[in-house]
């Protein structure tokens, strides 16, 4: 079996369906490829296989940064939004750990799940929700 990474490797085409508000609860990651890179991915990794099918857990290079930092007004990567249909709930300007980051998304996610369950329409467990057909990356 082959094992596939939780983490969407954004392209252009995608990068609406994620900011407009078809994909509820996101996670984007604006990073560089450069040396931290595949530990940024880890850490990634970690905090969608910790946060389940509530949580998209996507990031965006190089080719994507200049449009979204002009629309986010993002001083510098990496920087990892939170997104809530589209719109910013919070950000974490930096490189950091899995933890951090899982302490950052957790009380958003949980309000997520809880309003989803409230609308009649909650998120399966187990089940992946519906994503852009992005990237997916191919664990070391």
């Amino acid at each position: 079996m082959q094992d596939i990474r939780t983490v969407i490797l954004l392209r252009d085409a995608h990068i609406e369906t994620v900011l407009n508000d078809e994909c509820g609860l996101v996670l984007l990651a604006c990073i560089r490829t450069d040396a931290g890179f595949r530990s940024t991915m880890q850490v990634l990794d970690t905090v969608a296989v910790f946060s389940g099918p509530g949580l998209l857990v996507c990031c965006a290079t190089e080719d994507l940064l200049p449009s979204l930092e002009r629309r986010f007004d993002i001083p510098g990567t990496p920087t990892h939004l939170l997104l809530n249909h589209g719109r910013v709930l919070d950000s974490l300007m930096g490189r950091t750990t899995a933890q951090n980051l899982i302490s950052f998304v957790r009380p958003h996610l949980q309000g997520f799940l809880q309003a989803s369950e409230a609308r009649g329409k909650p998120v399966p467990e187990g089940k992946a929700r519906e994503v852009p057909r992005g990237k997916r990356i191919k664990a070391p």
